[in-house]
């Protein structure tokens, strides 16, 4: 492996603040060490002019980078009652499609994204449908007949990736956007998946993922159950516009992480 420290900012005067992202490279026999340290592969980058990411991309060579990665320990995951009731309740039929069709799915994304807001990821049909981490698998969602939403996600030893939940939103009321994680967590545990990752974890975006059993998240030393500290830090950095906002975020996150 290798591992790269980007030092470009910093404020030590006023106070102690220094920003430095940390990406590597890993052998495909080290993909599993990486993932269950907290290490994701980059989609892309934030500035595209970055010529080392931009040219590790083109000779597919994988550029992971380190954040807070939240998982599901899906041996602690049980399927209560209620829960099977709102996934009744849903009207969906779901199962594994090894043939999806992508036509369809790429127009289903488009709904998706204008539907809630969010800015184009992939950029073409391409790369949403190119595999990242290892084996992909798409869960299907048919309601009356008809498909109307999907998951995609990837197989890494016995670990699982949920990577995109796209749904067309015709009928907000069926709440597959709850659901669907429930559906999910149903058919890895057929799989003998141990956990489920979630993706990287930051903002009040991501807060209702701690609302999971076996919800566990990546501190940068350790995987934490402390959902409490989890519900401050997301809902801290959505309010979060200054540097001393940061600050302050900083000595919440050191004064009550068990080290």
């Amino acid at each position: 492996m290798q591992i790269f420290f980007d030092h470009i900012a910093g404020q030590t005067e006023k106070r102690e603040l220094i920003y430095s992202p940390a990406s590597a490279i890993f052998e495909k026999d080290e993909y599993c060490y990486a993932l269950e340290r907290g290490w994701q592969i980059a989609l892309a980058w934030d500035d595209d002019d970055f010529d080392w990411y931009n040219e590790c991309k083109s000779s597919g060579v994988d550029v992971w980078y380190q954040s807070r990665v939240s998982r599901i320990n899906l041996s602690l995951m049980k399927e209560k009652s209620r829960y099977r009731a709102k996934m009744k309740k849903s009207g969906a039929v779901v199962c594994w499609n090894d043939n999806p069709n992508k036509e369809l799915y790429w127009k289903i994304y488009q709904d998706y994204i204008k539907a809630k807001g969010y800015s184009e990821m992939y950029g073409n049909a391409e790369t949403l449908f190119k595999p990242v981490y290892g084996k992909r698998k798409y869960l299907q969602y048919d309601v009356d007949g008809k498909t109307v939403a999907f998951s995609i996600i990837e197989l890494l030893g016995k670990s699982a990736i949920a990577l995109q939940f796209c749904w067309d939103y015709k009928e907000p009321s069926r709440r597959l956007g709850y659901v669907n994680k429930y559906y999910q967590f149903r058919h890895l545990r057929e799989l003998n998946c141990d956990y489920m990752y979630l993706g990287t974890s930051y903002e009040v975006s991501s807060l209702k993922k701690c609302e999971y059993a076996g919800f566990e998240w990546w501190t940068g030393r350790e995987w934490s159950k402390n959902a409490n500290l989890y519900k401050e830090l997301v809902l801290g950095e959505s309010k979060m516009e200054t540097l001393d906002e940061l600050h302050k975020q900083q000595r919440i996150f050191y004064s009550k992480i068990d080290i």
